[in-house]
């Protein structure tokens, strides 16, 4: 069985569409701002500096703690149900594309448990570190990472078929529900 080279084509770029560019997208908007911030001299670094004692900068610490907690935990969950899934001999194509869909572990709470652990991480370090410009990019980038999630459904859609919206059916976008109903 051959390899069309436009198909291969395509997974390389949806991959660099869906992995690279969030990415790259980050770095690139957090030093434009962290460069503005030096630009027009703001006072950028901490709200509170580092003293505890003060309630605003106590309530981000604990803000920040629990939402970095609450992230690792979805990011780690989900990195290791692909992790384990592979070691167990999932199939993998040619194109080092999954050829089954995985829906257990963090993947049977939400469709897409990492971005989930992202959206929690992000905030929580802007808090923890109280740092303006990581915050500012947070709110560009969780909106940016979140309609980049519509385009790899749409590709996965496109590969797995009925399978697919039979598990889009029973399991929600990205926040996991607390009881299910059904």
């Amino acid at each position: 069985m051959s390899i069309d080279k436009n198909s291969v084509y395509k997974k390389k770029v949806s991959s660099f569409i869906i992995i690279v560019l969030p990415n790259l997208l980050f770095f690139i908007v957090l030093g434009i701002v962290i460069y503005l911030f030096f630009l027009f001299e703001l006072p950028w670094i901490f709200f509170s500096g580092y003293d505890v004692s003060h309630p605003w900068r106590l309530i981000e610490l604990i803000l920040g703690t629990v939402l970095t907690i609450i992230g690792l935990y979805f990011f780690t969950w989900g990195l290791t149900t692909i992790t384990k899934d592979r070691a167990s001999g999932i199939e993998i194509d040619k194109t080092l594309e999954f050829s089954t869909l995985i829906t257990d572990g963090a993947f049977a709470l939400c469709r897409h448990p990492i971005t989930l652990g992202f959206i929690f991480i992000m905030p929580g370090f802007a808090f923890i570190f109280d740092f303006i410009p990581l915050m500012l990019v947070t709110l560009i980038y969780i909106p940016m990472l979140i309609s980049l999630l519509f385009y790899e459904e749409k590709e996965l859609n496109q590969r797995f078929g009925e399978v697919y919206k039979n598990y889009k059916n029973k399991v929600p976008f990205l926040f996991p529900r607390i009881k299910n109903y059904e």
